[in-house]
């Protein structure tokens, strides 16, 4: 299977739940750790506020930001 585009939804503190999911596609390598294969990120609402830093600090291009979890 091939993923190219990441989307998140909203919903809040549920949005959390993404964070695992990814860590699931990370580590079973359907995507690559700094996400060369993604061509696009859409994130709504919680998704952008909870994920999408997350998501840009684990790839590096957030190096400047700590997050604690």
């Amino acid at each position: 299977m091939k993923i190219d585009t990441l989307i998140f939804s909203g919903g809040g503190t549920k949005c959390l739940s993404f964070y695992g999911s990814l860590k699931y596609l990370f580590e079973h390598n359907i995507i690559n750790d700094k996400l060369e294969n993604i061509n696009k990120i859409i994130c709504v609402s919680g998704g952008l506020l909870y994920i999408l830093p997350l998501l840009l600090v684990n790839v590096g291009l957030l190096s400047n930001v700590s997050v604690a979890y």
